[in-house]
């Protein structure tokens, strides 16, 4: 057998790769939050907006130049919105606050 032939055979017998999607939803299901969900709860958790971005998981980079960007989006304002009604904190002074500037 020639070392044409072993690498043809090598490739041949390989597993196939593995889809992560199917793995995933094959295994206990766990519902893990997107960065914008973990955002918008660290904005409750930490007094600092970047401070809140970092821990949810954006750059450090993204936390000082393009963070207020995205909280000033209609979008990601409903999304702090519904959450601070989900949970009962609309008169958290904070959250007043946000209210009264969008």
């Amino acid at each position: 057998m020639t070392n044409e032939d072993k690498q043809r055979q090598m490739v041949d017998s390989s597993p196939e790769p593995v889809d992560t999607k199917q793995i995933s939803t094959n295994a206990t299901q766990v519902t893990v939050p997107d960065k914008e969900d973990l955002l918008i709860r660290n904005l409750f958790l930490y007094t600092s907006k970047q401070e809140a971005a970092i821990q949810a998981g954006y750059s450090q980079s993204f936390a000082k130049s393009g963070l207020y960007a995205k909280l000033r989006t209609k979008r990601i304002q409903d999304k702090i919105r519904d959450y601070a009604i989900a949970n009962d904190m609309l008169d958290i002074p904070i959250i007043l606050a946000m209210e009264t500037r969008a």
